[in-house]
């Protein structure tokens, strides 16, 4: 365990308010404490990104989830910082547009992640889930809620899966999950809901190093990626558009610029290759609440057939 731990010193993150080095004190006082003692951990070889960011959050996560019990997943830094974003408080606007039936499910939702890993706070966990409903509801004055479809769903990196685990709920045939071995592995200690259909989600590794774009789907109804096909170079991103020409909607969120590439102008010009009309909200209108600073030039489009 020692040895892999030191090799994180080569694998430098980005964590606002944390160095590296505190980072990786934090991760071995983790794997002393709580270690993990499933031998099954042990994950397969993925392949190299092109992306050095994405490259080192991958071997932290391998460490984590090979190192570290399964009950402390959700509370390492890399999970705090990369998967559970927006948990800032709600507006009471935001809450009003929510049905009851949404309500119940967000918080069996809720109950779903505590049973699942340790030190998660319910407040936090309610506004990012809430988010995540928002999100995908934002154009629902266009008729689109990929939640409540009961079609093919495809999510390019879920993460912790705030979107997957509510569509869990819904009457949706196939849902898709697109993202590493090692995010998969996380998402998988996540407890099923009593009603699961064992088929309902496919995991499709993307760090496999084989063809993870290639779905045996006629049509899919919604394809989402929230702050994950647009952290990608240019050129990790063309494998990915060969399902955006099989969906009746796209739905993305993200900033304006990742690694040199201006992601407005880039999904403007893909909505005009791909013949699809393009629909966009900043974060601004999608929540009611105040937002961070840094989200305030954030997007959301809606590219649709």
């Amino acid at each position: 365990m020692l040895r892999e731990w030191l090799k994180l010193s080569n694998k430098p993150v980005i964590i606002p308010g944390s160095r590296t080095v505190k980072v990786m004190l934090i991760y071995l006082w983790m794997a002393i404490r709580y270690p993990q003692r499933k031998s099954e951990r042990r994950l397969a070889k993925s392949a190299p990104s092109n992306s050095l960011v994405w490259n080192n959050l991958n071997a932290w996560l391998r460490f984590q989830v090979e190192y570290i019990s399964e009950r402390q997943w959700a509370g390492t830094p890399i999970i705090k910082a990369v998967t559970l974003v927006n948990v800032y408080e709600f507006d009471v606007q935001d809450l009003l547009k929510l049905s009851m039936a949404t309500k119940l499910n967000i918080e069996r939702t809720i109950s779903r992640y505590q049973r699942s890993f340790d030190g998660l706070k319910e407040d936090h966990l309610r506004n990012w889930l809430i988010r995540n409903y928002l999100l995908c509801n934002a154009f629902s004055d266009q008729a689109v809620n990929p939640i409540d479809d009961d079609g093919v769903l495809v999510e390019i990196g879920p993460g912790l899966g705030g979107v997957l685990s509510l569509a869990q709920k819904s009457n949706i045939r196939t849902i898709y999950n697109l993202d590493t071995i090692e995010m998969q592995a996380v998402f998988s200690a996540i407890e099923e809901p009593d009603d699961f259909k064992s088929n309902q989600i496919v995991k499709i590794p993307v760090n496999s190093g084989f063809q993870f774009t290639n779905i045996d789907e006629d049509e899919i109804n919604y394809v989402i990626a929230f702050w994950s096909f647009t952290e990608l170079r240019a050129d990790d991103r063309i494998p990915y558009i060969d399902l955006f020409k099989k969906a009746n909607k796209v739905l993305i969120a993200c900033n304006e610029y990742f690694e040199g590439i201006n992601n407005f102008e880039y999904l403007e010009s893909l909505s005009e290759q791909l013949q699809m009309k393009v629909s966009i909200k900043s974060l601004s209108k999608v929540f009611a609440t105040n937002i961070p600073s840094y989200q305030k030039n954030h997007r959301l489009y809606l590219l649709e057939r």
